[in-house]
């Protein structure tokens, strides 16, 4: 009985935590981030889960990076903290900014940016 209320907890807890498919919300964000700054999903932690997770990797040179993400529709926007102002950027959905976008298809996620045409596609064992 204890383990049921256990999980029931970590349900209402993490609402809009699953967003497509078997992919968690910040399993979405890893993806985007990765195609856009070239980064692979298993150097990259999450370090906020929830509908707007953040996430975090850390370059060779010791930089570390933030970003978070939304999921809107098959959308996914995000936005990077800046370490020199401590502050986070602007959503990443304007004019101009590349269309992050996804599709689940069973066991793959598959996730395309509208400004570089590039396609990558990822399974549960990458992240």
């Amino acid at each position: 009985m204890h383990v049921r209320k256990a999980l029931l907890a970590v349900v209402i807890a993490l609402p809009g935590y699953v967003q497509a498919g078997g992919f968690s919300s910040d399993q979405l964000c890893k993806a985007a981030i990765s195609m856009e700054m070239g980064r692979p999903v298993g150097t990259m932690k999450t370090m906020r889960l929830g509908e707007v997770p953040e996430i975090s990797y850390k370059r060779s040179d010791g930089d570390r990076f933030r970003y978070k993400c939304k999921v809107v529709g098959d959308r996914i926007i995000w936005s990077a903290f800046f370490t020199d102002t401590s502050i986070w950027g602007r959503w990443r959905e304007g004019e101009g900014d590349a269309e992050i976008t996804f599709r689940d298809e069973g066991d793959t996620l598959v996730v395309n940016s509208s400004q570089t045409g590039q396609t990558e596609t990822f399974t549960p064992g990458d992240f």
